[in-house]
């Protein structure tokens, strides 16, 4: 599993200390939105439980989704005015919130944490790449079967665990119909590599077959 520890596990002791005393745990129910794309940028996040969300508006007034953002994550964009992005709760989450300015503040005293918010950045850029690849060469059931094991190295949940998004909002991630979505996800149980039990409930049966099918075993960090 891929699991990112969280930003004050990654730095020094005092600077960890330092961003602990900036930290305010705040709790979403799933839907609600703590950023707003255009508005002002107050807040920087790290996620702590449940999944986040980040989207921005089309022009034609539309919501697309452009990441998702697990526990470990810290989200946000230190030194700008403006939330280049909406982020919302996908999932009913908890996370520790950190005024904007405090956080700049803090990176110019702490060397050892502006180099691991650099290192986690270039990071966000390679799965960019990849996500890139996925969107750009896979076919439909290659792209499902490709999001549905980012979602497993992304959970510490074993094989077992919920969709964090609708299959509406799974397809508006891929750029699929939903009607494809369920179409997909049915062909991938009716060959066994995985089981959709409930609403949300998702059981991968066979990762290799899975990661196979998509022909993509390295495209994300």
């Amino acid at each position: 599993m891929t699991v990112t520890p969280p930003l004050e596990a990654c730095v020094p002791r005092p600077a960890a200390a330092a961003l602990a005393r900036l930290a305010h745990v705040r709790h979403l129910a799933r839907g609600d939105t703590i950023l707003f794309e255009g508005l002002a940028n107050q807040v920087c996040v790290s996620v702590a439980a449940g999944v986040l969300r980040a989207s921005k508006a089309t022009e034609d007034g539309r919501e697309a989704i452009v990441g998702l953002h697990f526990a470990g994550d810290f989200v946000g964009r230190p030194f700008a005015a403006h939330a280049a992005f909406s982020l919302s709760a996908a999932t009913d989450a908890e996370f520790r919130s950190y005024s904007r300015p405090a956080v700049e503040t803090l990176l110019r005293e702490q060397p050892d944490m502006a180099q691991e918010l650099y290192r986690r950045a270039l990071d966000e850029i390679d799965n960019m790449h990849g996500w890139m690849l996925v969107l750009g060469r896979q076919v439909a059931g290659e792209k499902i079967g490709s999001f549905l094991l980012h979602l497993a190295r992304r959970f510490d949940a074993g094989e077992s665990f919920d969709l964090p998004l609708t299959r509406a909002e799974i397809g508006d991630v891929l750029g699929l119909t939903i009607g494809t979505v369920s179409r997909e996800l049915a062909a991938l149980r009716r060959a066994g590599l995985i089981d959709t039990p409930g609403q949300r409930g998702l059981v991968i049966r066979d990762r290799a077959a899975l990661a196979a099918r998509t022909g993509l075993a390295s495209a994300f960090v």
